[in-house]
């Protein structure tokens, strides 16, 4: 098996919240919304 590592990008947004869902409780899963505002900082830090 090929394994390739990338940085996340937003159209993995789904993914990324599903992935985080299946593997914490409720109370301690980070949102949709909450990725979305981590991929973006990360995206507009990387662009500088």
């Amino acid at each position: 098996m090929i394994m390739k590592i990338r940085h996340a990008v937003l159209e993995d947004l789904d993914a990324i919240s599903a992935v985080e869902s299946e593997c914490f409780p409720v109370a301690e899963a980070a949102s949709k919304e909450d990725f979305r505002k981590r991929l973006n900082a990360i995206i507009a830090e990387a662009k500088k």
